[in-house]
C-alpha cells in the first residue's frame, strides 16, 4: 500500500499541472507556454462557468432559472388565451367539440346593444384614470413638502390596499346603498341633496364606482410617488435654493421630469385597473346595473360566458377585448417614447434650465424692486413681533388638508367595525353614529356561521401559501437571471413579462377552467393557489429585477465565482439576503392579492365548500339580502387577517415599496 501511494504521488507530482517540478525534469511545451497547442487565442472561459455542475444544469447553464417563471406564465395563460381566441371562431360549448363558424360570433356581437353600452362604459372609466394620478401626486407633493409626522400619514394611506376589491365593495355598499351610513348623515343634518340613490341611479352609479375605486387606489400610489420623489438627488434642488427658482420652477425642471416614468407608469396600470380591477367592484356593488348603466366589458365578457352560457361571444369578446388593451398599451408606450426622448433628464441640462427661468424671474422682479422693499420690512416686523412664538417648518394648511384625506381614508372603516357591533335598536336609532352605545357580537356569529368563515378562511390559508411561496421563487430566479444577461436578453424578458401583466384576466382565465376541468383539476384549491401564484409573476419579476439591477453589486458574484462557488450558492447565499426588502414588498403584496382575489376563485370554484373567504362572503350577500349589519359583520371578518397581517408587515411593506416599486 505504501509503494503504491508514493508512486500515485510521484505521478501527481510530475504531472504537467503540477506545481512542484524537478530540476532534470522536462516540462512538456503547452504546459510551460500560456499560449494554447493549435496556435489559436482561444475564448476565456468565464468565471461564472466554475460554478456549473453537470448533467442536464450544465447543458442549461442559467436559464433553468427562468424556466419556472416562463413555462408556468406560457402554460397557464398564454396558451389559455390562445385557446380563447380560437374558440372566439367557432361555437363551443362545456363538454362539445365546437364547430368552425367564421365570424359569425363577431357579427352578433357588434349587432347587440349591451356591447356598445358597455364599451361606452369602459370608455367613461378610462376617462377617470388621469384623476387616480393626478390626486395622489398632488397629495405626495404635499407629503413631501414637510408635513409634520408624513410617516404616519403614508402609513394610514396604504391601509385601503388591505381592502380586496370584492371586500371594497362590500364595505362601500353599506356605505352608499339607501340606508347606508351616507343617506342617513345627510337625512340628520338635513343635506337632502346627498341624500341620493348612488348605486341605482343610471346617471350617478359610474360616477359612483370610479370614486370608490380612487378610494382603494390611492394610497398606494401616494407612497409610489412619495418614492419617486425622494429618489430625486437632493443635488438639484440645492443647486435650485442657490439660484433663487420657485416652487413652481422646481416642481416645473426638477419634480416632474424626475418622475415622469412613474406618472407614465402609473397611468399604464391605472388603464389595466379599469379591465381587472373593476370587475369586482361592479359585480359586487351592482351586478352590471341598473339595466347594464354599470357594467365593464370585462362584466359582460363573463356574464356572456357563465349567466347567459355563450361561450363562443364570450370568446369573440374576448379576442375584442384584448385587441382594445393592447392598442392602449402600444398608444401609452409610444407617448412614453417620445415623452422621455423629448426631455433630457441629465442633472446638468435641469440645472441649466433652472437658471435660465430664475434668471428670467429675477428680470421681472427688479420691475417691482418697491414692492419687494415694503414686503421686506412688514415681514421684519412680523418676524419681529412674533419671535417668541416658535416657527413651524411645516405648511398648517399642508396639515389641514392631509388631516382630512386622513378622515376620509379612516371614517369608512370605523363605521364598518362600528356597524358590525352595534345592536339592532343602537343601529336603528343612531345610524349614522361611529361610536356604538351598546354592544353585540350577534352579527359577527351570524355572518361566521352562515359563510362558513372558518373553513373559507383555512382555505384562503392554503391558498395564498402557495401563491406566495411560487410567485416570490419564481420572480427572484428570474430576475437573477435577468441580472446576468444584460443587453437584448433582459430587455426581451421585460417584454415578455409586461404584455402579460397587461393581459385582463378574464380573457384567460375562462379558457384555462375549461381545460382544468378537462384534466381532472377543477375546483382544485391547490391548483386555484398555483394559479394565483403564477399570475403574479409577471408583475413581480418586474419588481425584483428592477430591485436588484439598481443597487445590486455585480462584484459580489464575481467574486465569488472566483471563489468557487456555483449558481445555487450564489443565489441562496448572497442574491436572496441582499434583496431581502424586495422580497418583503412582493410577499406582501402577493398575499394581499391572494387573500382578496376575487375573479379566479369565482372561476376556478363551484363548490361552496371551498370557497376562500372573500368570495365566501360576497356570495352570502347575493343569497337571501341578510341585513347590512350582518354584511358588514362578514366584510369585518374577511379582512381582519390582513389587517393584523398589515400591522405587523406594514414597514417592511413601505421599504420595500420605497426601494422597488416606485422605479418599476
Amino acid at each position: 500500500m505504501i509503494g503504491r501511494t508514493g508512486e500515485r504521488q510521484e505521478r501527481a507530482r510530475l504531472a504537467p499541472g503540477s506545481a512542484e517540478v524537478g530540476e532534470d525534469e522536462v516540462i512538456p511545451q503547452n504546459a510551460r507556454d500560456d499560449s494554447p497547442p493549435n496556435g489559436r487565442a482561444s475564448r476565456p472561459r468565464r468565471a461564472w462557468d466554475r460554478g456549473r455542475r453537470g448533467g442536464v444544469l450544465r447543458l442549461l447553464g442559467d436559464g433553468w432559472f427562468v424556466v419556472p417563471a416562463v413555462g408556468g406564465v406560457v402554460a397557464l395563460l398564454a396558451y389559455p388565451t390562445l385557446l380563447g381566441l380560437y374558440r372566439g371562431f367557432t361555437d363551443w360549448q362545456p363538454g362539445i367539440d365546437g364547430r368552425f363558424v367564421g365570424l359569425e360570433n363577431f357579427a352578433s356581437l357588434f349587432s347587440d346593444p349591451v356591447f356598445w353600452q358597455v364599451l361606452r362604459n369602459s370608455a367613461f372609466y378610462l376617462v377617470g384614470v388621469p384623476i387616480q394620478v393626478f390626486v395622489p401626486l398632488m397629495i405626495a407633493l404635499m407629503l413631501y413638502e414637510r408635513v409634520p409626522k408624513a410617516t404616519w400619514f403614508r402609513t394610514v394611506y396604504l391601509f385601503p390596499l388591505v381592502f380586496s376589491p370584492a371586500i371594497l365593495g362590500l364595505l362601500f355598499q353599506s356605505i352608499l346603498n339607501p340606508d347606508g351610513m351616507l343617506n342617513r348623515f345627510a337625512s340628520s343634518l338635513n343635506l337632502g341633496f346627498l341624500s341620493q340613490s348612488w348605486l341605482d341611479d343610471p346617471g350617478l352609479v359610474k360616477p359612483t364606482i370610479l370614486g370608490v375605486a380612487l378610494w382603494g387606489g390611492l394610497g398606494v400610489n401616494v407612497l409610489i410617488f412619495h418614492a419617486a420623489l425622494s429618489s430625486i438627488p437632493t443635488e438639484l434642488f440645492e443647486a435650485a435654493e442657490i439660484d433663487g427658482a420657485s416652487w413652481w420652477v422646481k416642481l416645473r425642471h426638477i419634480m416632474i421630469p424626475g418622475i415622469l416614468p412613474v406618472v407614465l407608469g402609473l397611468t399604464f396600470m391605472g388603464i389595466v385597473d379599469v379591465f381587472v380591477r373593476y370587475f369586482a367592484l361592479i359585480n359586487v356593488l351592482t351586478k352590471g346595473g341598473p339595466n347594464n348603466a354599470s357594467a365593464s366589458t370585462e362584466y359582460d365578457l363573463w356574464s356572456r360566458a357563465f349567466e347567459v352560457f355563450h361561450y363562443g361571444a364570450a370568446s369573440a369578446e374576448a379576442g375584442v377585448l384584448l385587441l382594445l388593451v393592447a392598442t392602449l398599451v402600444l398608444v401609452m408606450t409610444g407617448i412614453r417614447r417620445l415623452r422621455l426622448h423629448r426631455i433630457d433628464r441629465s442633472p446638468e441640462h435641469r440645472a441649466a434650465a433652472i437658471t435660465r427661468e430664475s434668471a428670467a424671474v429675477r428680470r421681472l422682479l427688479r420691475l417691482v424692486v418697491v414692492a419687494r422693499s415694503v414686503r421686506r420690512n412688514v415681514a421684519g416686523v412680523i418676524s419681529r413681533a412674533t419671535a417668541w412664538v416658535p416657527r413651524l417648518s411645516w405648511s398648517p394648511f399642508r396639515l389641514v388638508i392631509s388631516l382630512l384625506i386622513l378622515a376620509a381614508f379612516v371614517l369608512p372603516m370605523v363605521y364598518l367595525v362600528s356597524t358590525s357591533v352595534k345592536t339592532k335598536a343602537d343601529f336603528d336609532a343612531h345610524p349614522a353614529s361611529l361610536v356604538p352605545s351598546s354592544f353585540t357580537l350577534e352579527f359577527i356569529r351570524e355572518a361566521w356561521q352562515r359563510a362558513n368563515l372558518g373553513q373559507a378562511m383555512l382555505t384562503s390559508l392554503v391558498t395564498a401559501a402557495i401563491a406566495v411561496t411560487l410567485s416570490v421563487l419564481f420572480s427572484m430566479m428570474a430576475a437573477f437571471w435577468m441580472l446576468r444577461h444584460p443587453g437584448r436578453s433582459r430587455a426581451a424578458m421585460f417584454s415578455f413579462v409586461g404584455i402579460f401583466y397587461f393581459l385582463p384576466g378574464v380573457v384567460w382565465v375562462i379558457p384555462l377552467n375549461s381545460v382544468l376541468v378537462q384534466l381532472g383539476l377543477g375546483n382544485n384549491i391547490v391548483v386555484l393557489g398555483v394559479v394565483q401564484g403564477v399570475v403574479q409573476v409577471p408583475f413581480g419579476v418586474a419588481l425584483m429585477s428592477s430591485f436588484l439591477l439598481r443597487g445590486f453589486p455585480m462584484e459580489i458574484l464575481e467574486s465569488a465565482s472566483l471563489d468557487g462557488a456555483n449558481l445555487l450558492q450564489q443565489f441562496f447565499r448572497l442574491v436572496v439576503p441582499l434583496a431581502k426588502p424586495g422580497i418583503a414588498a412582493l410577499a406582501s403584496l402577493a398575499i394581499t392579492f391572494s387573500w382578496g382575489d376575487f375573479l379566479l376563485s369565482l372561476v376556478l370554484i363551484q363548490d361552496p365548500s371551498k370557497f376562500p373567504a372573500t368570495l365566501a362572503v360576497t356570495q352570502l350577500v347575493g343569497r337571501t339580502s341578510p341585513a347590512l349589519q350582518v354584511t358588514a359583520a362578514a366584510g369585518l371578518i374577511s379582512f381582519i387577517p390582513l389587517l393584523l397581517f398589515f400591522a405587523l408587515a406594514q414597514r417592511a411593506m413601505v421599504r420595500g415599496i420605497n426601494s422597488g416599486v416606485g422605479r418599476v
